[in-house]
């Protein structure tokens, strides 16, 4: 029997022996790298990507452009007149008008609630939302071949889905307002589809991709749009304030930037003006109710 040699083999830093026949290479251990294994996952995610590349666009229809364009076009010289938003599912109907310096993007236009109730808006928020979404990029445009209605089911736009959830925006001089349905998400970043009925062009059978901002903001409950002020003055228009309790009676006015008792004592200019502060800015939730 040939005799057995020993042979010593370094691994991560400590030398194993092994007991081998002469003439015979040491047995090893072998580890797949880690190396190895994240190149296989790299490469893994890389076919999930392409798959799902293939299924959102490839199955559903091609893209014809990936150019970065705005979803109503150039809107910049536009004026605003009247805004809607409807999602059955979610049971929001809200409409809004615009009163005053109504151009797009302007800080200083005045929205007004008109349905459900008539209510003042929080101009900030209506504002920037219609001119977010009017100058929404469109991430992809797909042209759909074929039946339009019968393909546009794929992307949740057929015409029993789509009028389930939808923007309408109605520009100065133009006939009809521009009508955006909102479909599903896609299943590719956070973005969703939308079919564009424009005010300016023919019906067309493009399904336009765009962020999903487009649907959070739709779905906004009436108190996000309504304005959240009960008084509608600033602090600085007070003159006078009467507070009455159980306890009596507290009278203040003010002259010129300090506030007095009704005795003549100098009051408080800090205290005071931060309680009216307070109320002018007090939260309104419904007609019986206050935040």
């Amino acid at each position: 029997m040939p005799p057995v040699q020993e042979f010593g083999l370094e691994d991560g830093g400590y030398k194993r022996y092994f007991m081998q026949e002469p003439n015979l290479k040491p047995s090893v251990n072998k580890r797949t790298s880690p190396l190895k294994i994240n190149l296989a996952l790299t490469v893994a995610l890389v076919l999930a990507a392409f798959f799902a590349y293939w299924f959102e666009f490839q199955r559903k229809g091609k893209p014809i452009d990936s150019d970065i364009k705005k979803l109503i076009g150039d809107v910049q010289e536009k004026v605003a007149e009247r805004v809607s938003l409807y999602d059955k599912e979610k049971k929001i109907d809200i409409e809004f008008i615009c009163k005053a310096n109504c151009k797009i993007n302007d800080p200083n236009a005045q929205w007004e609630i008109t349905k459900p109730i008539q209510f003042k808006a929080d101009e900030g928020n209506v504002g920037s939302f219609v001119s977010s979404v009017a100058q929404a990029s469109v991430i992809e445009t797909i042209l759909v071949e074929g039946d339009f209605e019968a393909r546009a089911k794929d992307f949740g736009l057929n015409k029993e889905k789509r009028h389930e959830r939808m923007i309408s925006i109605k520009f100065q001089g133009e006939s009809k307002p521009n009508q955006i349905y909102l479909g599903d998400s896609s299943t590719i970043g956070e973005n969703v589809y939308v079919f564009l009925d424009s005010a300016s062009e023919t019906s067309s059978k493009e399904i336009k991709l765009v962020a999903s901002f487009v649907k959070t903001n739709l779905q906004r409950e009436f108190t996000y749009w309504r304005n959240k002020k009960v008084f509608d003055f600033v602090t600085s228009e007070i003159e006078g304030l009467k507070l009455t309790n159980l306890k009596g009676v507290v009278q203040l006015n003010r002259k010129e930037k300090d506030w007095f008792f009704a005795s003549g004592q100098r009051a408080d200019n800090e205290v005071v003006d931060t309680f009216l502060t307070g109320i002018v800015w007090f939260g309104y939730v419904s007609r019986n109710h206050c935040l």
